[in-house]
């Protein structure tokens, strides 16, 4: 049974936090069907992957890159997220806020911010897309997980060189994961709204990739998609079937694909611009 409306506070994580914060995105990944495939065919372990991420990340200035952790009264880290900073340092003013609704985080913007993200909502235009043709050192005679690994890098590079071009100033959501015991329950909302408060004080737009279940987390805060990634799992499985629970979906509005199918994983590439809120 879930917990109702923990009292959360987010707080700037520390190198000794580093295994707990892997724990929990090994936990918020184990039904993400991308990652299960890979640890299926790869024998990848995303909570060791993490743990170098994480090390990476903290070793960064924090000016530059700050990760926070969202924190219960009784002490237990249930999510984190890594926000970076693009051509420009932050420089926290004053302590990093506590929990609060994306609805209060968004009112304090006032109509200036409505009329900001209604003409976001209308001129927003998806980036072109990656390159259609097979890059030479993306052989059909590599295993097809290497293949779709390849697929997804060469993506993420091409989307992060438009997004983030030099001499741009925007702020990067890294990362962000909250525990399956807490989802649904404001914590991811107030981790990306920690982001994008100092986005919109800093006068800047600010982007993240998008794993196939969270975009409409982003969306609610005044994310947009402006680029994709879509590829059907089932070409890169090489014949192994999918075990994850039968709740676990596929694609964006896809029907029943069948036991065993992995279905269709879309990365969408989003971005928000300054002031950009949800308007009901």
């Amino acid at each position: 049974m879930q917990p109702s409306s923990p009292t959360i506070n987010l707080l700037p994580a520390t190198l000794a936090d580093i295994p707990i914060l892997a724990t929990v995105s090994h936990a918020a990944f184990a039904k993400d069907k991308h990652t299960h495939l890979k640890a299926l065919l790869a024998g990848y372990d995303h909570g060791a992957v993490m743990i170098e991420a994480l090390a990476s990340w903290m070793s960064r200035p924090a000016s530059k890159c700050t990760v926070i952790k969202a924190v219960t009264s009784e002490g237990e880290i249930v999510g984190w997220a890594c926000w970076a900073f693009a051509g420009f340092e932050h420089h926290a003013q004053s302590p990093i806020p506590s929990q609060s609704s994306p609805e209060t985080s968004s009112s304090s913007a006032g109509t200036k911010a409505s009329d900001q993200v209604k003409k976001h909502e209308s001129t927003t235009e998806m980036l072109p897309p990656p390159p259609t043709t097979t890059p030479a050192d993306v052989s059909e005679r590599k295993p097809a997980i290497q293949r779709l690994g390849q697929l997804t890098s060469l993506a993420m590079s091409h989307y992060a060189s438009l997004l983030t071009p030099p001499g741009s100033k925007c702020v990067i959501l890294a990362a962000i994961n909250v525990s399956p015991s807490h989802q649904s329950l404001g914590i991811g909302s107030s981790l990306i709204t920690w982001g994008t408060r100092i986005a919109d004080t800093e006068g800047v737009y600010s982007w993240v990739s998008s794993s196939h279940d969270g975009y409409r987390a982003f969306e609610k805060c005044g994310f947009r998609e402006v680029g994709r990634l879509s590829v059907v799992l089932d070409d890169y499985a090489e014949g192994v079937a999918c075990d994850l629970d039968a709740e676990v979906k596929g694609g964006e509005d896809e029907e029943e694909d069948g036991k065993g199918k992995w279905g269709e994983y879309v990365w969408r590439y989003m971005r928000r611009e300054v002031g950009a809120v949800v308007i009901a």
